[in-house]
Protein backbone atom coordinates (compact mmCIF):
# COMPACT_ATOMS: atom_id res chain seq x y z
CA UNK A 1 0.00 0.00 0.00
CA UNK A 2 1.46 3.44 -1.02
CA UNK A 3 2.17 6.20 1.57
CA UNK A 4 -1.02 8.34 2.45
CA UNK A 5 -0.88 11.71 0.68
CA UNK A 6 -2.88 14.73 1.87
CA UNK A 7 -4.46 16.90 -0.34
CA UNK A 8 -4.59 15.52 -3.67
CA UNK A 9 -5.27 17.35 -6.83
CA UNK A 10 -9.31 16.87 -7.13
CA UNK A 11 -9.61 15.25 -3.51
CA UNK A 12 -10.29 18.79 -1.55
CA UNK A 13 -14.20 18.67 -1.32
CA UNK A 14 -17.07 21.28 0.33
CA UNK A 15 -20.32 21.04 0.37
CA UNK A 16 -22.37 24.35 -0.55
CA UNK A 17 -25.46 26.03 -1.08
CA UNK A 18 -29.46 24.67 -0.93
CA UNK A 19 -31.50 25.19 -3.29
CA UNK A 20 -34.29 22.41 -5.50
CA UNK A 21 -36.94 22.26 -2.00
CA UNK A 22 -39.71 20.62 -2.41
CA UNK A 23 -42.77 20.00 0.17
CA UNK A 24 -44.63 16.68 0.11
CA UNK A 25 -47.92 17.43 2.24
CA UNK A 26 -49.86 14.56 3.40
CA UNK A 27 -52.47 14.63 0.66
CA UNK A 28 -51.35 16.24 -3.07
CA UNK A 29 -48.78 16.25 -4.86
CA UNK A 30 -45.32 17.49 -3.80
CA UNK A 31 -44.60 21.61 -4.69
CA UNK A 32 -41.92 23.98 -4.62
CA UNK A 33 -40.68 25.50 -1.69
CA UNK A 34 -39.38 28.62 -2.93
CA UNK A 35 -37.42 31.01 -1.02
CA UNK A 36 -35.92 28.46 1.21
CA UNK A 37 -32.92 30.12 2.65
CA UNK A 38 -31.17 27.54 4.88
CA UNK A 39 -32.08 24.01 6.71
CA UNK A 40 -29.81 23.36 9.99
CA UNK A 41 -29.34 19.58 10.15
CA UNK A 42 -29.17 18.47 13.75
CA UNK A 43 -30.44 15.33 15.76
CA UNK A 44 -31.33 14.21 19.49
CA UNK A 45 -30.18 11.23 21.01
CA UNK A 46 -26.93 9.14 19.97
CA UNK A 47 -25.32 9.61 23.40
CA UNK A 48 -23.32 6.98 24.39
CA UNK A 49 -24.92 4.79 27.61
CA UNK A 50 -21.85 2.77 29.54
CA UNK A 51 -22.26 0.40 31.73
CA UNK A 52 -20.38 -1.03 34.43
CA UNK A 53 -19.68 -4.39 36.82
CA UNK A 54 -16.90 -4.12 39.75
CA UNK A 55 -16.34 -0.64 38.86
CA UNK A 56 -15.26 -1.36 35.23
CA UNK A 57 -16.85 -0.45 32.06
CA UNK A 58 -18.02 -3.22 30.15
CA UNK A 59 -20.50 -2.41 27.93
CA UNK A 60 -21.05 1.18 26.21
CA UNK A 61 -24.28 1.28 24.21
CA UNK A 62 -25.78 3.92 22.11
CA UNK A 63 -29.45 5.28 22.51
CA UNK A 64 -31.27 6.05 20.11
CA UNK A 65 -30.90 8.73 17.27
CA UNK A 66 -33.47 11.21 15.65
CA UNK A 67 -33.20 13.42 13.35
CA UNK A 68 -34.08 16.70 13.61
CA UNK A 69 -33.56 20.10 11.52
CA UNK A 70 -34.38 23.86 11.58
CA UNK A 71 -35.75 25.31 8.36
CA UNK A 72 -35.59 28.91 7.44
CA UNK A 73 -37.32 30.78 4.24
CA UNK A 74 -38.55 33.73 3.03
CA UNK A 75 -41.40 32.53 2.78
CA UNK A 76 -43.54 28.93 2.74
CA UNK A 77 -45.81 27.02 0.25
CA UNK A 78 -49.52 27.71 0.39
CA UNK A 79 -49.66 23.86 0.79
CA UNK A 80 -47.48 24.04 4.23
CA UNK A 81 -50.25 26.24 5.82
CA UNK A 82 -51.71 23.00 7.51
CA UNK A 83 -48.27 21.64 8.69
CA UNK A 84 -48.28 25.03 10.09
CA UNK A 85 -51.38 24.63 11.95
CA UNK A 86 -53.08 27.66 9.43
CA UNK A 87 -56.10 26.37 8.26
CA UNK A 88 -58.64 28.02 5.87
CA UNK A 89 -62.17 28.47 7.14
CA UNK A 90 -63.46 30.29 3.65
CA UNK A 91 -62.71 32.98 1.47
CA UNK A 92 -59.53 34.36 2.47
CA UNK A 93 -60.21 33.56 6.56
CA UNK A 94 -57.66 31.07 7.90
CA UNK A 95 -57.70 29.68 11.51
CA UNK A 96 -54.04 29.38 13.17
CA UNK A 97 -53.36 27.24 15.94
CA UNK A 98 -54.91 23.99 14.25
CA UNK A 99 -53.19 20.61 14.55
CA UNK A 100 -50.17 20.64 12.47
CA UNK A 101 -50.09 18.02 9.71
CA UNK A 102 -46.87 15.97 8.61
CA UNK A 103 -45.25 16.21 5.84
CA UNK A 104 -42.10 15.37 3.71
CA UNK A 105 -39.63 17.45 2.61
CA UNK A 106 -36.61 17.52 0.21
CA UNK A 107 -33.68 19.81 -0.58
CA UNK A 108 -30.40 19.85 -2.50
CA UNK A 109 -26.99 20.53 -1.44
CA UNK A 110 -24.05 21.34 -3.82
CA UNK A 111 -21.16 19.25 -3.38
CA UNK A 112 -17.34 20.76 -5.00
CA UNK A 113 -13.88 20.41 -5.34
CA UNK A 114 -10.68 22.48 -6.20
CA UNK A 115 -10.77 21.36 -9.56
CA UNK A 116 -14.91 21.12 -10.56
CA UNK A 117 -15.47 24.14 -8.11
CA UNK A 118 -19.46 23.71 -6.86
CA UNK A 119 -20.22 22.01 -10.53
CA UNK A 120 -18.70 18.28 -9.04
CA UNK A 121 -22.25 16.67 -8.17
CA UNK A 122 -24.74 17.02 -5.40
CA UNK A 123 -26.92 15.34 -2.79
CA UNK A 124 -30.72 14.98 -2.32
CA UNK A 125 -32.17 15.25 1.13
CA UNK A 126 -34.90 13.26 1.94
CA UNK A 127 -36.71 14.23 5.33
CA UNK A 128 -39.59 12.21 6.48
CA UNK A 129 -42.35 12.18 8.47
CA UNK A 130 -41.53 15.80 9.76
CA UNK A 131 -43.83 17.57 12.09
CA UNK A 132 -43.13 21.41 12.47
CA UNK A 133 -42.99 22.69 16.00
CA UNK A 134 -44.63 26.88 16.18
CA UNK A 135 -42.13 29.72 15.74
CA UNK A 136 -41.99 33.48 16.63
CA UNK A 137 -42.85 36.04 13.77
CA UNK A 138 -40.99 39.52 14.14
CA UNK A 139 -43.16 41.67 12.30
CA UNK A 140 -41.85 45.15 12.67
CA UNK A 141 -42.40 48.87 10.59
CA UNK A 142 -40.88 49.22 6.82
CA UNK A 143 -38.33 51.57 7.34
CA UNK A 144 -34.81 52.31 5.39
CA UNK A 145 -33.05 49.82 6.48
CA UNK A 146 -35.67 47.06 6.43
CA UNK A 147 -34.30 43.57 5.08
CA UNK A 148 -36.88 40.98 4.20
CA UNK A 149 -37.56 39.24 6.93
CA UNK A 150 -37.18 35.26 6.97
CA UNK A 151 -39.27 32.53 9.15
CA UNK A 152 -38.21 29.72 10.81
CA UNK A 153 -39.42 26.55 11.84
CA UNK A 154 -38.27 23.72 13.90
CA UNK A 155 -38.64 20.32 12.55
CA UNK A 156 -38.59 16.96 14.45
CA UNK A 157 -39.66 13.91 12.61
CA UNK A 158 -40.98 10.09 13.45
CA UNK A 159 -38.47 7.62 11.55
CA UNK A 160 -39.98 5.07 9.32
CA UNK A 161 -38.87 1.89 9.55
CA UNK A 162 -35.96 0.71 6.34
CA UNK A 163 -35.68 -2.91 5.59
CA UNK A 164 -32.17 -4.06 6.74
CA UNK A 165 -31.14 -0.79 8.90
CA UNK A 166 -32.45 0.79 11.75
CA UNK A 167 -35.55 3.33 11.36
CA UNK A 168 -34.36 6.99 9.69
CA UNK A 169 -36.28 10.12 8.56
CA UNK A 170 -32.93 11.55 6.77
CA UNK A 171 -32.06 9.50 3.23
CA UNK A 172 -29.29 11.46 1.13
CA UNK A 173 -29.10 10.32 -2.61
CA UNK A 174 -25.13 11.26 -3.75
CA UNK A 175 -25.21 12.45 -7.40
CA UNK A 176 -21.26 11.10 -7.46
CA UNK A 177 -22.03 7.52 -6.86
CA UNK A 178 -25.26 6.67 -8.77
CA UNK A 179 -25.54 6.06 -12.42
CA UNK A 180 -26.81 9.06 -14.67
CA UNK A 181 -29.48 7.34 -15.91
CA UNK A 182 -31.06 6.25 -12.59
CA UNK A 183 -30.56 9.26 -10.85
CA UNK A 184 -32.62 10.86 -13.71
CA UNK A 185 -35.27 8.39 -13.43
CA UNK A 186 -35.35 8.89 -9.46
CA UNK A 187 -35.67 12.91 -10.22
CA UNK A 188 -38.61 12.24 -12.66
CA UNK A 189 -40.17 10.67 -9.34
CA UNK A 190 -39.32 13.09 -6.62
CA UNK A 191 -39.63 16.34 -8.98
CA UNK A 192 -42.56 14.75 -11.48
CA UNK A 193 -42.51 15.29 -15.16
CA UNK A 194 -45.10 15.81 -18.20
CA UNK A 195 -46.57 12.81 -16.61
CA UNK A 196 -46.29 11.84 -13.09
CA UNK A 197 -46.95 14.35 -10.64
CA UNK A 198 -43.97 14.64 -8.10
CA UNK A 199 -44.12 12.32 -4.97
CA UNK A 200 -41.93 11.36 -2.29
CA UNK A 201 -41.65 7.20 -2.21
CA UNK A 202 -41.17 5.78 1.21
CA UNK A 203 -37.42 4.78 2.21
CA UNK A 204 -38.21 1.11 1.35
CA UNK A 205 -39.24 2.03 -1.95
CA UNK A 206 -36.35 4.19 -2.44
CA UNK A 207 -34.28 1.64 -1.04
CA UNK A 208 -35.77 -1.11 -3.48
CA UNK A 209 -35.44 1.65 -6.82
CA UNK A 210 -31.97 1.95 -6.42
CA UNK A 211 -30.94 -1.41 -5.27
CA UNK A 212 -32.78 -2.95 -8.84
CA UNK A 213 -34.48 -0.39 -11.08
CA UNK A 214 -33.91 -0.16 -14.59
CA UNK A 215 -36.73 1.13 -16.20
CA UNK A 216 -39.24 -1.27 -18.23
CA UNK A 217 -36.88 -2.18 -21.47
CA UNK A 218 -38.62 -2.14 -24.77
CA UNK A 219 -37.24 -3.98 -28.06
CA UNK A 220 -35.12 -1.63 -30.28
CA UNK A 221 -33.30 -3.89 -32.59
CA UNK A 222 -33.65 -7.32 -33.72
CA UNK A 223 -30.73 -9.14 -35.87
CA UNK A 224 -32.19 -11.57 -37.75
CA UNK A 225 -29.51 -13.73 -37.97
CA UNK A 226 -29.27 -17.05 -36.34
CA UNK A 227 -25.54 -18.01 -36.73
CA UNK A 228 -24.13 -14.04 -36.91
CA UNK A 229 -20.67 -15.22 -36.50
CA UNK A 230 -20.83 -18.57 -38.42
CA UNK A 231 -21.11 -22.28 -38.20
CA UNK A 232 -19.18 -24.79 -39.90
CA UNK A 233 -22.85 -26.55 -41.50
CA UNK A 234 -25.12 -26.01 -44.58
CA UNK A 235 -27.94 -23.47 -44.40
CA UNK A 236 -31.48 -24.52 -44.06
CA UNK A 237 -34.52 -23.44 -44.71
CA UNK A 238 -35.48 -19.70 -43.41
CA UNK A 239 -32.44 -19.05 -41.65
CA UNK A 240 -29.79 -16.39 -41.95
CA UNK A 241 -26.09 -17.00 -41.24
CA UNK A 242 -22.72 -17.25 -42.27
CA UNK A 243 -22.51 -20.93 -43.73
CA UNK A 244 -20.46 -23.13 -45.66
CA UNK A 245 -21.37 -25.00 -48.68
CA UNK A 246 -20.17 -21.77 -51.28
CA UNK A 247 -17.64 -22.44 -53.91
CA UNK A 248 -13.73 -21.86 -54.14
CA UNK A 249 -14.47 -20.04 -57.55
CA UNK A 250 -14.42 -22.29 -60.53
CA UNK A 251 -12.37 -25.38 -60.53
CA UNK A 252 -11.22 -24.61 -57.13
CA UNK A 253 -11.27 -26.41 -54.05
CA UNK A 254 -10.73 -25.93 -50.16
CA UNK A 255 -11.89 -26.59 -46.51
CA UNK A 256 -14.35 -24.71 -43.82
CA UNK A 257 -12.89 -24.47 -40.51
CA UNK A 258 -14.84 -22.40 -37.29
CA UNK A 259 -11.85 -20.53 -35.15
CA UNK A 260 -13.29 -20.00 -31.55
CA UNK A 261 -11.96 -18.53 -28.30
CA UNK A 262 -10.09 -15.90 -30.16
CA UNK A 263 -9.79 -12.24 -29.75
CA UNK A 264 -8.62 -10.89 -33.52
CA UNK A 265 -12.55 -10.10 -34.00
CA UNK A 266 -14.09 -6.64 -35.19
CA UNK A 267 -15.93 -6.41 -32.03
CA UNK A 268 -15.39 -7.27 -28.51
CA UNK A 269 -18.63 -9.51 -28.43
CA UNK A 270 -17.36 -11.56 -31.44
CA UNK A 271 -15.00 -14.79 -30.57
CA UNK A 272 -15.17 -16.82 -33.49
CA UNK A 273 -15.46 -16.74 -37.13
CA UNK A 274 -15.65 -18.76 -40.14
CA UNK A 275 -12.74 -19.64 -42.49
CA UNK A 276 -12.06 -20.96 -45.43
CA UNK A 277 -8.93 -22.22 -47.03
CA UNK A 278 -8.04 -22.84 -50.35
CA UNK A 279 -6.10 -26.21 -51.46
CA UNK A 280 -6.59 -25.76 -55.16
CA UNK A 281 -6.41 -22.61 -57.26
CA UNK A 282 -8.88 -21.97 -59.38
CA UNK A 283 -9.79 -20.19 -62.91
CA UNK A 284 -11.71 -17.73 -61.93
CA UNK A 285 -12.75 -16.31 -58.30
CA UNK A 286 -16.55 -16.57 -59.77
CA UNK A 287 -19.19 -17.15 -56.46
CA UNK A 288 -16.36 -17.71 -53.81
CA UNK A 289 -17.47 -16.44 -50.44
CA UNK A 290 -19.50 -17.46 -48.06
CA UNK A 291 -23.18 -18.42 -48.04
CA UNK A 292 -25.45 -16.66 -46.00
CA UNK A 293 -29.25 -18.56 -46.47
CA UNK A 294 -30.22 -20.47 -49.14
CA UNK A 295 -31.98 -19.92 -52.43
CA UNK A 296 -28.84 -17.57 -53.41
CA UNK A 297 -28.56 -19.06 -56.82
CA UNK A 298 -28.69 -16.75 -59.64
CA UNK A 299 -31.21 -19.12 -61.95
CA UNK A 300 -33.94 -22.07 -61.07
CA UNK A 301 -36.72 -21.93 -58.17
CA UNK A 302 -36.56 -22.23 -54.53
CA UNK A 303 -38.93 -21.71 -51.73
CA UNK A 304 -36.09 -21.98 -48.75
CA UNK A 305 -34.67 -18.41 -48.42
CA UNK A 306 -34.78 -16.48 -45.41
CA UNK A 307 -38.49 -14.78 -45.59
CA UNK A 308 -39.10 -10.94 -45.82
CA UNK A 309 -42.23 -8.51 -46.88
CA UNK A 310 -42.29 -6.61 -49.72
CA UNK A 311 -41.95 -2.95 -49.49
CA UNK A 312 -39.61 -3.47 -46.73
CA UNK A 313 -36.33 -1.66 -46.41
CA UNK A 314 -33.51 -3.89 -44.68
CA UNK A 315 -29.92 -3.12 -43.89
CA UNK A 316 -27.32 -6.04 -43.61
CA UNK A 317 -23.49 -5.94 -42.62
CA UNK A 318 -20.71 -8.71 -42.20
CA UNK A 319 -17.19 -8.09 -41.93
CA UNK A 320 -14.61 -10.07 -44.54
CA UNK A 321 -10.95 -10.89 -44.34
CA UNK A 322 -8.80 -11.91 -47.29
CA UNK A 323 -5.67 -13.43 -46.55
CA UNK A 324 -4.37 -12.13 -49.97
CA UNK A 325 -4.50 -8.68 -52.02
CA UNK A 326 -6.56 -8.06 -54.88
CA UNK A 327 -9.56 -9.25 -53.94
CA UNK A 328 -13.17 -7.63 -53.99
CA UNK A 329 -16.94 -8.52 -52.83
CA UNK A 330 -19.64 -7.60 -50.91
CA UNK A 331 -23.20 -9.02 -50.66
CA UNK A 332 -25.22 -10.78 -53.73
CA UNK A 333 -28.88 -11.08 -52.84
CA UNK A 334 -31.81 -12.82 -55.42
CA UNK A 335 -35.46 -11.73 -54.31
CA UNK A 336 -37.95 -14.96 -54.90
CA UNK A 337 -41.71 -14.81 -55.15
CA UNK A 338 -44.22 -16.87 -53.13
CA UNK A 339 -43.57 -19.58 -56.00
CA UNK A 340 -39.89 -19.61 -55.18
CA UNK A 341 -39.21 -17.60 -59.13
CA UNK A 342 -36.49 -14.74 -59.06
CA UNK A 343 -37.97 -11.28 -59.41
CA UNK A 344 -34.40 -9.47 -59.40
CA UNK A 345 -30.67 -9.45 -58.17
CA UNK A 346 -28.25 -7.18 -56.41
CA UNK A 347 -24.64 -7.46 -55.64
CA UNK A 348 -22.69 -4.93 -53.50
CA UNK A 349 -18.71 -4.78 -54.40
CA UNK A 350 -15.94 -3.14 -53.25
CA UNK A 351 -12.29 -3.76 -52.68
CA UNK A 352 -10.90 -5.38 -49.13
CA UNK A 353 -8.05 -4.81 -47.78
CA UNK A 354 -6.07 -7.67 -46.97
CA UNK A 355 -5.51 -9.54 -43.30
CA UNK A 356 -7.85 -7.13 -42.23
CA UNK A 357 -11.26 -7.06 -41.25
CA UNK A 358 -13.65 -5.10 -44.14
CA UNK A 359 -17.22 -4.20 -43.46
CA UNK A 360 -19.51 -4.79 -46.04
CA UNK A 361 -22.69 -2.78 -46.00
CA UNK A 362 -26.10 -3.06 -47.86
CA UNK A 363 -29.50 -1.40 -47.54
CA UNK A 364 -31.97 -2.25 -49.79
CA UNK A 365 -35.81 -2.14 -50.41
CA UNK A 366 -37.18 -5.21 -51.35
CA UNK A 367 -39.41 -5.57 -54.78
CA UNK A 368 -43.17 -5.70 -54.96
CA UNK A 369 -44.06 -9.62 -54.99
CA UNK A 370 -40.90 -10.36 -52.84
CA UNK A 371 -41.02 -13.14 -50.26
CA UNK A 372 -37.82 -14.49 -49.81
CA UNK A 373 -34.06 -13.47 -50.33
CA UNK A 374 -31.42 -15.93 -51.24
CA UNK A 375 -27.93 -14.14 -49.35
CA UNK A 376 -24.12 -14.70 -49.89
CA UNK A 377 -21.08 -12.65 -49.20
CA UNK A 378 -19.71 -12.69 -52.37
CA UNK A 379 -16.13 -12.89 -53.53
CA UNK A 380 -16.58 -12.50 -57.61
CA UNK A 381 -13.70 -10.41 -58.46
CA UNK A 382 -9.57 -9.23 -58.09
CA UNK A 383 -6.97 -12.03 -58.17
CA UNK A 384 -7.58 -15.49 -58.14
CA UNK A 385 -7.20 -17.59 -54.87
CA UNK A 386 -3.92 -19.18 -54.20
CA UNK A 387 -3.24 -22.70 -52.39
CA UNK A 388 -3.16 -21.40 -48.74
CA UNK A 389 -5.51 -18.35 -49.09
CA UNK A 390 -7.65 -17.77 -46.38
CA UNK A 391 -11.22 -16.14 -46.08
CA UNK A 392 -12.88 -15.22 -42.34
CA UNK A 393 -16.17 -14.36 -42.11
CA UNK A 394 -17.99 -12.96 -39.09
CA UNK A 395 -20.37 -10.36 -37.78
CA UNK A 396 -23.85 -11.11 -39.56
CA UNK A 397 -26.42 -8.06 -39.32
CA UNK A 398 -30.12 -8.38 -40.80
CA UNK A 399 -32.34 -6.19 -39.50
CA UNK A 400 -35.48 -4.20 -41.08
CA UNK A 401 -33.84 -0.78 -41.30
CA UNK A 402 -32.90 2.37 -43.25
CA UNK A 403 -30.07 2.83 -40.82
CA UNK A 404 -26.49 1.52 -40.63
CA UNK A 405 -25.79 1.23 -36.57
CA UNK A 406 -23.17 -0.39 -33.96
CA UNK A 407 -22.54 -4.18 -34.38
CA UNK A 408 -24.65 -6.08 -31.56
CA UNK A 409 -25.61 -9.80 -30.76
CA UNK A 410 -27.44 -11.06 -27.46
CA UNK A 411 -23.89 -11.88 -26.25
CA UNK A 412 -23.25 -7.88 -26.07
CA UNK A 413 -22.48 -6.60 -22.86
CA UNK A 414 -25.41 -4.48 -21.33
CA UNK A 415 -24.94 -0.97 -20.57
CA UNK A 416 -26.39 -0.70 -17.23
CA UNK A 417 -30.45 1.10 -17.28
CA UNK A 418 -29.53 2.02 -20.71
CA UNK A 419 -29.20 -1.13 -22.84
CA UNK A 420 -29.24 -4.81 -22.90
CA UNK A 421 -29.14 -7.86 -25.34
CA UNK A 422 -30.82 -11.06 -25.53
CA UNK A 423 -30.63 -14.33 -28.03
CA UNK A 424 -34.08 -15.49 -28.51
CA UNK A 425 -33.06 -19.00 -27.88
CA UNK A 426 -29.43 -20.33 -27.97
CA UNK A 427 -26.50 -18.05 -28.01
CA UNK A 428 -24.51 -17.74 -31.47
CA UNK A 429 -27.23 -19.72 -32.98
CA UNK A 430 -30.59 -17.66 -32.87
CA UNK A 431 -31.61 -14.17 -33.50
CA UNK A 432 -30.87 -11.51 -31.13
CA UNK A 433 -32.53 -8.18 -29.80
CA UNK A 434 -31.32 -4.99 -28.25
CA UNK A 435 -33.30 -3.29 -26.03
CA UNK A 436 -33.45 0.31 -25.10
CA UNK A 437 -34.58 1.61 -21.43
CA UNK A 438 -37.79 3.92 -21.26
CA UNK A 439 -34.84 5.99 -19.41
CA UNK A 440 -33.90 6.08 -23.18
CA UNK A 441 -37.15 5.84 -24.79
CA UNK A 442 -39.38 7.58 -22.18
CA UNK A 443 -43.18 6.26 -22.44
CA UNK A 444 -45.55 7.96 -24.99
CA UNK A 445 -47.55 7.38 -27.71
CA UNK A 446 -45.81 5.83 -30.52
CA UNK A 447 -47.02 5.94 -34.61
CA UNK A 448 -45.44 2.57 -36.38
CA UNK A 449 -45.80 0.69 -38.88
CA UNK A 450 -46.82 -2.25 -40.22
CA UNK A 451 -44.94 -4.78 -41.47
CA UNK A 452 -46.80 -7.07 -42.70
CA UNK A 453 -46.31 -10.45 -41.00
CA UNK A 454 -47.51 -9.67 -37.18
CA UNK A 455 -44.44 -6.96 -36.50
CA UNK A 456 -43.96 -3.39 -36.72
CA UNK A 457 -41.45 -0.97 -36.92
CA UNK A 458 -41.25 2.26 -34.94
CA UNK A 459 -38.91 5.15 -33.60
CA UNK A 460 -38.44 6.64 -36.66
CA UNK A 461 -35.96 5.89 -38.83
CA UNK A 462 -33.94 3.50 -36.14
CA UNK A 463 -36.38 0.38 -37.41
CA UNK A 464 -37.16 -2.42 -34.95
CA UNK A 465 -39.38 -4.87 -34.52
CA UNK A 466 -42.05 -5.29 -31.85
CA UNK A 467 -44.04 -7.95 -30.93
CA UNK A 468 -47.90 -6.66 -31.11
CA UNK A 469 -48.66 -8.70 -27.95
CA UNK A 470 -46.97 -6.17 -25.75
CA UNK A 471 -48.79 -3.29 -27.05
CA UNK A 472 -52.68 -2.40 -27.24
CA UNK A 473 -52.71 -1.26 -30.55
CA UNK A 474 -55.39 0.82 -32.41
CA UNK A 475 -57.13 0.78 -35.47
CA UNK A 476 -55.21 1.99 -38.54
CA UNK A 477 -55.51 6.09 -38.35
CA UNK A 478 -53.55 6.74 -41.33
CA UNK A 479 -52.60 4.99 -45.11
CA UNK A 480 -50.17 6.26 -46.82
CA UNK A 481 -48.76 4.30 -50.16
CA UNK A 482 -49.97 1.16 -48.65
CA UNK A 483 -48.70 1.59 -45.24
CA UNK A 484 -50.77 1.61 -42.26
CA UNK A 485 -50.00 4.07 -39.58
CA UNK A 486 -50.85 2.39 -35.91
CA UNK A 487 -51.15 4.09 -32.87
CA UNK A 488 -49.83 1.90 -29.78
CA UNK A 489 -49.89 2.25 -26.08
CA UNK A 490 -47.60 0.74 -23.34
Amino acid sequence: MPRLTWGSIGERFFEIGIDRGVLYPKVGPGVPWNGLVSVQEKSSGGSPKPYYYDGYKYLNTIAMEEFMATIEAFSSPVEFDRCDGVFSINNGLFATSQPREQFGFAYRTRVGNDVDGTDLGYKIHLIYDALASPSGNNRSSISSGNAPSTISWDVTTSAPFVNGFKPTAHLVIDSRYTPELLLVALEQILYGDDIHDPSLPSPDEISNFMATHEGSFLPYRTNLATYPVGINSAASANTLGIFNGRDYGTGGAGSYSLVTEVFDTPAPEINQYLRKTWSGTPSSNADSGFSLSLGNATSGTSTAGFAVSQGTTYTFTMWLRPSSTGKTGGFKGVWRNSAGSIISTFTESEVLNENVWNKIIKTVESPVGATSIGLSGDISGGTLWAIGDTLDGTGLIFEVSSVIDDYFMGSTAPIPYERRFEWAGSALASKSTMYLSTYILPPTTLHITDLGFGEYSAFGNAITLIDENLFSIDDPSVVDNGNETFTIHY
